[in-house]
């Protein structure tokens, strides 16, 4: 019983006046309730009076009455309502003492609602209790767990009922308080509140829930480590074995139980995070576990914890030890804890704080061996949003998830193409709308996707993306509202902002480069004969036709043999409303409207009809369609090279302009450059593939010549009208013969696009052609190409001063010249079939290889030769420009070479064309090497030419003669014997001609003379040499001094010194390798073209006759000793510069325009050059080694490139690609 409280007032003490009896017979409800209200009342006053000294004595029988069984107890509401209030006031009055025991304060709540009666008196019970705390009294009883966990008990029940906020609010202060006040929180009270935190029991809306994360966060100190303790004993009771097939039922109910657990532990971090700070340790040591499933179970949790948007950052930041053991789990020896990694990962991309660690260990996953992970990490970039995937994702990032489109697993390249097509298309409004950070992070996701259409592995999948994502089709909802102009420009935009390989895919998909009838227009014109099967007659023809273009279009599709099924079934449907949608989706004359309309019917039929081929029809009708480019684009794409801000012409372009390959970094100018000339492109590829598409627009080209309002529209026009012609129709042939007429008028500006137009009548239409090209073939060769290109025309840097300059740079003069050389090869394939031919080529073949003679130019050099200074030798506007006009004759001669019937004038004066190879300017000799060695790898053009090829051994640039080395040895894999033999073996008389008509012939003992020459026989014996053919090849140098060349005496002597010189390489290269020579069994005949047999006479003093004596051998000896001793030991330095080695400008761009492939009508040369283009080109070592079979050491060649050199030769990499 508790005592009078001390005081230290010394005045008289507080009493209790009320001296009214609660208790005994005959009290009515009404006269208790008024007691006890007055007791209430006089209680109150004295508790907001505070007196310091009160006479506890006189509340003893108050406080005795108030826990009576008749007030505790009573029937009546009120009567228990003021009661409890009573002594609620008590206990502040007693305070910090207890006037009860712990049995004696049990008491029942009446509280049931707002609208119950007495609601106000609860109300003021609860608040009271709240706002004094002196409800901790409780926690001085010695049942004060028990008493505690009663009223959390109670609380909760209360709180079920949807009380009104305050009295949550008073009951949450009431617990708070308790919990604080407590020495440690009973383990009943936390089974209580962490029961509220189980899912299945509890909503987050609901009122005990709000209060038990309310407590939970304001007493987060005293339940921290009863809540470890709590799952702790979780994990001790049903502990988990680490043995397989133990126990198996009883370790599933024990694992469900701690699967449940971690549940809770997500559950209660997502509310009250500060709870688990003894958990977190846990579980980081449970992802050290042997157990997979309970590592698996932390690596989840945790993963869903940091992946919290409010506390995942400040739970890293906090336990970052426990971070670096998550993040260590991508590493897992189990497949499936590195999947859960990655897909908990992929929550956490967007987080500032962890974008580090998660981007290095995604882009660490996409090399996973496992190929459910590497699609996961694919699939978790494809769900980003725009503003995550631009701002927090690096670009390393996004190409190391492309690189995974030509993964080993379809499934992988299934989400890989999915997941960059995706992120394409949410960037793309912002990339036409010029933004800079989308542009740079997206823009070359089209470049990769239309690059891998060319592997057949993922074609399918590329061109699908690219269907879906890039260039989709408007739908067909929306079809009045088909912007022809924007779809038009979008595909130009993705064109222009790509590779030069980008423009070659996209006419690949476009389809324009069918020969006609195509092959699918083929197979749905053999359905209509199949008839679904039911033939009246040729039904064995038909039917194997049917199969063999099945078959064909089969071998286009990874999985062949269903492809092939599924359209041999389609044919067996036989619907010919589907014949006639494909029809519309083929036909030139279609807009994009009929084949947006085309397309929604097909696949309505189709997926209604036969669903089970919708995949493989799908397919087939956008390779069968012109949905790329058709009708609908002639408008927009003459629109921009007719009104594009800057000139088309080269010569008219901006000074300072640099190679554009981003549009973020181009201005607006350089992307309209870059626009009109992809659009003129296709413009060109159209007129030559399709010009069908021009039949409805005639009318507009006929305009645009007419109007002439820029150079590249007027060219495109008329090229246009020139393949119309091609066709048959005689439309606007007028404006076709005027130009013979106004050629003479035209400026220099139009003067290109008429010389152009007219290469096109040449090639296409010779006979009308013929009519005017005596006319015209005499002004282009007496007046044009005769007119002298004027300095101060030009605009050039002082950096680009040289042997070269960007083509866009060339003065229209210049670019009329070079075509003027396109006009007259063309006029000479148009000939190839007459009798007339060589009789049209000769002349042509003779005025190129001049023009190669007069170092690029038309007109001869009127000085002394011998000492002109070819930089300031003004011809042609000067020598960068000659350098482009050598290149293009070069081309045109190698154009005219694959016609068998225009190749002989070229063989007779190889030598000129040969020297190319050794041109003064580097991208000459470069451009000229790789387009020679894709030809001849296509077998193109004859052997002969081979020849050319090994004169490349001095360049100083090693990049050449590596071009070279790795072109020899892959054809001499590629080869039969057979071939091998006519490709390489019988040409080495040849070579050796060659030699002796090479301008630089010198038989002194200087380094440019024999020792020179010696290379040359060394760089084709070491190429071509093999232990099968060394003895053909002595025996071919023997006999070359059993002829005389036909161009004289003096040739005949360089020919019998390269005899010896060659027998000497031959032997000396055997000896090397330890080969043995045996005698060529066999007779050989030399080329009766170039040589004549020798009287026996004069072949016997010849043969007696010693050219290369002793002292030459030594001069030989000598000169490879010296050159071995220069060689450094350590560091290879590059050759100093020669005097066939001029100055090239510093700034070039990567790709040059002038070995553009649309010229000269070479389109049937582009898959030789890319194939060619991507064989590696080895080091000097490793292709002599090879050759050879001897040591690094002992292979003859330039010394290794230098920084410099490598810098060029990788430019030189990118160049191949043109």
């Amino acid at each position: 019983m508790p005592t009078t409280r001390p005081s230290a007032n010394t005045g008289s003490p507080v009493k209790l006046k009320f001296d009214d009896k609660l208790s005994g017979r005959g009290l009515s409800s009404e006269n208790l309730q008024r007691k006890l209200k007055n007791l209430l009342d006089e209680l109150v006053s004295i508790t907001e009076s505070e007196p310091e000294n009160i006479d506890l004595a006189t509340f003893a029988t108050v406080r005795k009455d108030l826990i009576g069984t008749p007030l505790l107890l009573h029937k009546d509401k009120g009567v228990k309502a003021y009661t409890a209030c009573c002594i609620a006031e008590l206990l502040n009055i007693y305070a910090p003492d207890a006037p009860y025991t712990a049995p004696e304060l049990k008491l029942s709540s009446g509280l049931k609602g707002q609208d119950a009666p007495y609601y106000q008196l609860y109300h003021d019970l609860l608040s009271s209790l709240s706002r004094t705390k002196s409800c901790v009294l409780i926690c001085d009883l010695p049942q004060a767990d028990e008493m505690m966990t009663d009223v959390f008990k109670d609380f909760m029940n209360l709180a079920a009922q949807g009380l009104p906020q305050p009295i949550e609010l008073y009951m949450t202060d009431i617990m708070v308080a308790l919990l604080d006040e407590s020495q440690s929180a009973p383990s009943e009270v936390v089974d209580i509140l962490i029961a509220h935190f189980n899912t299945k029991k509890s909503a987050v809306s609901s009122p005990a829930f709000r209060i038990t994360v309310d407590v939970c966060n304001a007493a987060a100190d005293k339940l921290i480590r009863p809540v470890c303790q709590y799952f702790t004993d979780i994990i001790v009771q049903h502990r988990y074995s680490d043995a397989e097939g133990e126990e198996e039922e009883e370790d599933n109910r024990d694992f469900e139980a701690i699967r449940a657990a971690h549940s809770l532990v997500k559950r209660i971090h997502k509310y009250c995070p500060k709870l688990l700070m003894n958990v977190i340790p846990q579980l980081q040591e449970e992802m050290g576990l042997l157990n997979t499933q309970i590592r698996l179970l932390a690596t989840q949790t945790l993963g869903d914890m940091f992946a919290h948007v409010q506390y995942g950052s400040e739970l890293m930041r906090n336990y970052r030890t426990t971070w670096v053991t998550w993040i260590a789990r991508k590493n897992d020896k189990s497949a499936a804890i590195r999947l859960a990694f990655v897909e908990a990962a992929a929550r956490l991309i967007g987080n500032s704080d962890m974008r580090t660690d998660i981007g290095e260990a995604m882009k660490a996953k996409t090399q996973d061996p496992e190929e459910k992970i590497r699609a996961a990490v694919c699939k978790a970039f494809g769900d980003l949003d725009f503003e995550t995937s631009a701002y927090h994702v690096s670009e390393d990032m996004l190409r190391a998830i492309a690189g995974r489109c030509l993964d080993k697993r379809n499934p992988v390249r299934v989400e890989a193409f999915d997941a960059i097509g995706k992120l394409y298309s949410l960037a793309s409004p912002e990339i036409e709308r010029g933004s800079a950070v989308a542009i740079a992070q997206f823009g070359w996701i089209p470049v990769h996707l239309f690059e891998t259409t060319s592997i057949l592995e993922v074609k399918v999948l590329a061109e699908d993306i690219i269907a879906r994502y890039i260039l989709p089709l408007p739908s067909f909802s929306a079809k009045d509202d088909v912007d022809e102009d924007v779809w038009t420009r979008r595909l130009l935009m993705i064109v222009s902002n790509g590779r030069p390989g980008v423009f070659d895919a996209v006419m690949a998909m476009s389809g324009l480069n069918y020969s006609r009838p195509t092959p699918y227009y083929e197979f749905i014109e053999t359905c209509l004969e199949y008839n679904g099967g039911t033939m009246n007659s040729n039904e064995a023809e038909i039917t194997t036709r049917l199969h063999r273009l099945a078959k064909i279009l089969a071998s286009k599709f990874p999985n062949a043999l269903k492809v092939e099924e599924d359209l041999i079934a389609f044919a067996k449907h036989h619907d010919r409303r589907l014949y006639k949608h494909l029809k519309t989706a083929m036909d030139p004359q279609t807009d994009l409207t009929g084949l947006v309309k085309a397309r929604h019917e097909f696949t309505k039929i189709v997926e209604k009809d036969i669903a089970s081929l919708s995949t493989t029809m799908q397919i087939f009708f956008r390779r069968a369609s012109l949905w790329l480019i058709n009708s609908s684009s002639i408008p927009t794409l003459l629109d921009i090279v007719s009104t594009s801000k800057t000139q088309s012409s080269p010569g008219k372009a901006a000074k300072g302009k640099k190679n554009i390959s981003q549009s973020a970094t181009q201005t607006g100018d350089e992307f309209d450059i870059k626009l009109m000339e992809t659009a003129r492109r296709i413009l060109f590829s159209i007129a030559k593939c399709l010009p069908e598409l021009f039949y409805s627009h005639l009318p507009r080209l006929a305009k645009e010549v007419h109007a002439k309002s820029t150079t590249a529209s007027l060219e495109s026009a008329l090229r246009a009208l020139a393949a119309v012609a091609q066709l048959g129709t005689d439309q606007y042939s007028n404006d076709q013969q005027k130009l013979a007429v106004t050629l003479h008028k035209a400026d220099e500006e139009h003067l290109v696009a008429h010389v152009a137009a007219l290469a096109e009548l040449a090639h296409y239409t010779p006979t009308p052609f013929e009519e005017k090209s005596e006319e015209i073939v005499r002004f282009l060769l007496k007046d044009l190409t005769q007119r002298s290109v004027e300095n101060d025309s030009m605009e050039v840097d002082e950096a680009d001063e040289g042997e070269w300059c960007l083509e866009e740079r060339l003065p229209p003069l210049v670019v009329a010249k070079c075509g003027v050389m396109r006009l007259l090869i063309n006029r000479c394939l148009a000939h190839t079939q007459g009798g007339d031919a060589e009789k049209v080529s000769q002349p042509v073949a003779k005025l190129l290889m001049d023009v190669l003679d007069m170092d690029g130019s038309f007109t001869p050099y009127h000085g002394d030769e011998a000492n002109r200074d070819r930089l300031r030798d003004t011809r042609e506007g000067g020598a960068s420009f000659r350098s482009h006009i050598r290149l293009k004759a070069a081309k045109c001669l190698l154009r005219l070479a694959q016609e068998k019937t225009l190749v002989s004038p070229i063989i007779m004066r190889l030598p000129s064309l040969a020297l190319v190879t050794q041109d003064f300017c580097w991208e000459v000799r470069s451009l000229f090497i790789t387009k020679l060695t894709a030809l001849l790898s296509a077998n193109k053009i004859p052997p002969v030419f081979n020849t050319i090829v090994f004169l490349t051994c001095h360049d100083v640039e090693e990049n050449v003669p590596n071009r070279v080395k790795a072109y020899v040895k892959i054809q001499q894999r590629k080869l039969s014997p057979k071939q091998r033999l006519m490709f390489f073996d019988v040409i080495f008389v040849r070579y050796l001609h060659l030699l002796a008509h090479h301008p630089d012939f010198d038989a002194s003992a200087n380094e440019e003379g024999l020792p020179a020459l010696a290379k040359y026989v060394r760089f084709f014996v070491w190429l071509v040499a093999t232990p099968d053919n060394v003895s053909l090849l002595y025996h071919l140098a023997q006999q070359c001094k059993t002829v005389r060349d036909k161009a004289g005496h003096t040739f005949s002597e360089h020919l019998y010194l390269l005899s010896e010189l060659a027998e000497y390489v031959i032997r000396q290269h055997a000896q090397e390798v330890s080969w043995t020579i045996p005698s060529y069994p066999e007779r050989t005949n030399m080329p009766v073209d170039i040589f004549s047999p020798l009287p026996p006479e004069a072949a016997k003093e010849i043969r007696k006759t010693v050219y290369l004596t002793e002292e030459m051998v030594e001069w030989i000896v000598d000169e490879e000793k010296a050159r071995k001793l220069a060689q450094p030991k350590t560091r290879k330095r590059r050759a100093p510069k020669t005097e066939a080695k001029t100055k090239r400008p510093a700034k070039r761009k990567k790709k040059n325009d002038s070995d553009s492939d649309d010229e000269i009508d070479e389109s049937e040369d582009d898959e030789a050059v890319s194939s060619a283009a991507e064989q590696p080109a080895p080091t000097v070592d490793e292709s002599m080694s090879e050759a050879t079979g001897s040591d690094a050491d002992e292979a003859p060649g330039t010394p290794d490139l230098g920084r410099g050199a490598r810098t060029r030769a990788k430019m030189y990499t990118h160049q191949l690609v043109a």
